[in-house]
């Protein structure tokens, strides 16, 4: 679980910058990792999942770390699709 100490909008930013660096050392030492967060769509269910009852602390996500299959890779476009003018090579 990521947690943060509160939940204001710079612990979900520091939270997102946590789960980038996790995501990508995990991706290094060849993990895979899939994103739980339906359970913290629920208020109740967000507060339940603390690990220590009674002390602050905010469930931000839940990540699922193990080994898999890799990923079929995204469609990329060719940057003359995307861009209006081809900049000159230097």
């Amino acid at each position: 679980m990521l947690i943060t100490e509160h939940d204001r909008r710079a612990d979900w930013l520091r939270a997102g910058q946590a789960l980038q660096h996790v995501w990508l050392l995990a991706t290094a030492h060849g993990l895979r990792a899939s994103l739980l967060h339906q359970a913290l769509e629920w208020p109740d269910l967000r507060r339940s999942l603390s690990p220590t009852p009674g002390r602050t602390g905010h469930v931000q996500m839940i990540i699922r770390l193990g080994y898999g299959p890799e990923g079929a890779g995204s469609p990329r476009r060719a940057p003359g699709a995307v861009l209006d003018e081809v900049l000159p090579s230097r």
